[in-house]
Order: structure tokens, then C-alpha cells, then sequence
């Protein structure tokens, strides 16, 4: 939805992909200048895009040359594209074989992406990802799969994006769907409610659960501080973590209850913890009960983190103050 925002806002092209959405949207609440009549094709090859792209968004690069196809008619208001990009560098994550697919019908939109491999560091990374989706008549129907077969975490996520409901811009459902984390099957709530608003979303009931394990997510997305997620662990295994931490040489166990709070999240995040975990373990030492207290303000000046361990009995209490390097430079006491 954040590209489809991007899309209707974008001066040089709005018009004509107005057109192209609001046939298959119909109740897509926009005002829409025809364009000029044009029917065209094109071939373009993208050679050392960097010093141009950087005047947009410093930290995109394209190393390497990519290639976009396509062909536009207004009157059959029909659109095809094809693209392929070698390697996207979007600060340190590094997206591999890049590829859309893009085709109407009279009745459909179809577009598909796809990446070999996202690196996230040089020891993260997934592979084999797929973006499936296919829009007519007010609906979204879309299907996210990663596809290695030798991962320990696994999706397959089917939904449905139903447009002009409820006088809200869209709203999110999922269907029977496949997530498996660590090598163990989670279940998605399938009632969940997502409304996508005017310049916010709205989860709410959004729960993956694992026999006793349940996560729930409940509240909004959105750049305003009073707009709150929450984030709910019950019985949570930390072991479901191990693909996380294993890169910095640390494997865990101990169980998670507790709530995560997190405001402004697209902007300028908000954090406040209050978390317990049971027979904290990690790398085979027995830790002890942990309670971890920890709030970091939306002006990211300050982390303030407690933590309480208990160990056969005996209590030990930390209570530690962050102060990040961008605001000692800026004179933060």
C-alpha cells in the first residue's frame, strides 16, 4: 500500500497508472485527469545509475547494469513490464537478481517479483523469495513465499486485500497459510483485522502461535507518537530466536512472556519493554529468571534498561543508561 500511495502521488506518471488501478480498483477514491492518448514500448538499460540515484536516495545503489521492458496503451488501458537488476544496495542490505513481471488483462493485473537472496549481513540472509499478486475487482489476492526448502524459517502467506470497505482505504485478511520458524509449523490467526488508512495501519488480533507459544500484535503503524503497536509474547521459546543470534555466537533458551510497546514506528520509534523470561540459557549456562524493565524515548537521546536475574536464589539488578554517539555529539549530557 505504501507503494500504491507512492504511485498515485508521483507527478510524472500518476495519470496513467490512475487509469490502469482504477480499473481494476473501481472504488478507488481519486480524481483522475485523462492522459493524452499513447500507446507505446520501450527498452531500457540502466548503465552506472548511482550519481543519479543518489541525488533521490543516497544510500540505493546499482553496482550493476539493469534492464526494463514494457508497453503502455491508454485506450485498451493496458500495461506490461519487465525488469531484471543484477544487485540493489540499499544501505547494508544487498537484494540479488531482482526480477518483476507485469501483465493486464480485461479482467486482471498480475504482477510478480522475485530475489534469489536478500543478505541482510553477510551470515543473515534469505533466499528464494516470491511476491505473487493478482488484482481484479476491488481485491487483492497475494501470496509471499520463500521458497528454500533447506531453511530452518519458512512462509508460505496467502491474503486478500479487500479495497472500499468500511470507508477505509483497504483491509487485510489472511488465508490458510504455511509459517515455519526454526523448523517448527506456527499458525497466523485467520481473523485478523488490517485496515490500511489514511497515512496509517491498523492491525488488530494479528496472532502466530506454536502449541502454547503465542505472539499477538495489536495497535497502529504509523509515523504519529500516539499511535501505539503492541507487541504480546506468551510462553514464547527463546530458541525461536537462534537463527537471529547464532551470528554473534549465541544460542538460547528460557521461555518469554511479556509486552513490547513501539510508537511512531515508521518515523522516529518509541520503545517501552517489560518482559520476563523464565530459565534463561545461553550457550548451555544457566542464566536464571530474568525481568528486563527498558524504555527508549522517540527522540532516540536516551535507552534506559533494568534488568533483574535471579539464580538459586540469589538476586542481582542492573540498571543501565544508554546515550548513543549521535547524541553525545550533539551535546547530550
Amino acid at each position: 500500500m505504501l507503494i500504491l500511495r507512492e504511485v498515485l502521488t508521483w507527478p510524472p506518471c500518476h495519470p496513467i497508472f490512475k487509469t490502469i488501478l482504477k480499473k481494476y480498483i473501481p472504488s478507488l477514491k481519486t480524481t483522475i485527469e485523462p492522459p493524452k492518448p499513447q500507446d507505446f514500448a520501450f527498452n531500457l538499460t540502466l548503465k552506472k545509475p548511482d550519481p543519479l540515484i543518489a541525488f533521490f536516495k543516497p544510500d540505493l545503489k546499482i553496482p550493476d547494469q539493469g534492464t526494463f521492458t514494457g508497453k503502455f496503451n491508454s485506450a485498451d488501458k493496458t500495461a506490461e513490464l519487465n525488469a531484471y537488476i543484477q544487485t540493489i544496495k540499499l544501505g547494508k542490505i544487498v537484494f540479488h537478481d531482482f526480477i518483476i513481471d507485469e501483465s493486464t488483462t480485461d479482467s486482471e493485473l498480475d504482477l510478480n517479483i522475485s530475489l534469489s537472496k536478500i543478505n541482510f549481513t553477510d551470515s543473515l540472509f534469505i533466499k528464494d523469495i516470491t511476491l505473487t499478486n493478482v488484482l481484479r475487482n476491488d481485491s487483492l489476492n497475494f501470496n509471499i513465499k520463500l521458497a528454500d526448502k533447506n531453511a530452518v524459517n519458512q512462509l508460505d502467506l496467502y491474503g486478500l486485500v479487500n479495497f472500499g470497505r468500511e470507508n477505509t482505504t483497504a483491509q487485510v485478511q489472511f488465508l490458510p497459510s504455511d509459517v515455519m520458524l526454526e523448523h517448527q509449523d506456527w499458525r497466523i490467526l485467520e481473523k485478523t483485522r488490517i485496515k490500511l488508512l489514511d497515512g496509517k495501519t491498523e492491525v488488530a488480533g494479528l496472532e502466530l502461535s506454536n502449541g502454547q507459544q503465542k505472539v499477538r500484535i495489536n495497535g497502529f503503524i504509523s509515523d504519529n507518537p500516539a499511535d501505539n503497536l503492541k507487541l504480546t509474547f506468551e510462553k514464547f521459546s527463546m530458541a525461536t530466536l537462534n537463527q537471529l543470534t547464532r551470528t554473534a555466537g549465541v544460542k538460547l533458551k528460557g521461555t518469554l512472556n511479556g509486552d513490547v510497546n513501539i510508537t511512531s514506528l515508521i518515523k522516529s520509534p518509541g520503545i517501552a519493554a517489560s518482559l520476563g523470561i523464565d530459565s534463561l540459557i545461553m550457550n548451555k549456562t544457566l542464566v536464571g529468571d530474568a525481568k528486563i524493565q527498558s524504555d527508549l524515548g522517540a527522540d532516540r537521546k536516551q535507552a534506559n534498561v533494568k534488568i533483574n536475574i535471579t539464580n538459586h536464589g540469589l538476586e542481582n539488578c542492573e540498571y543501565c543508561r544508554f546515550i548513543p554517539d549521535w547524541a553525545w555529539q550533539a551535546g547530550q549530557p
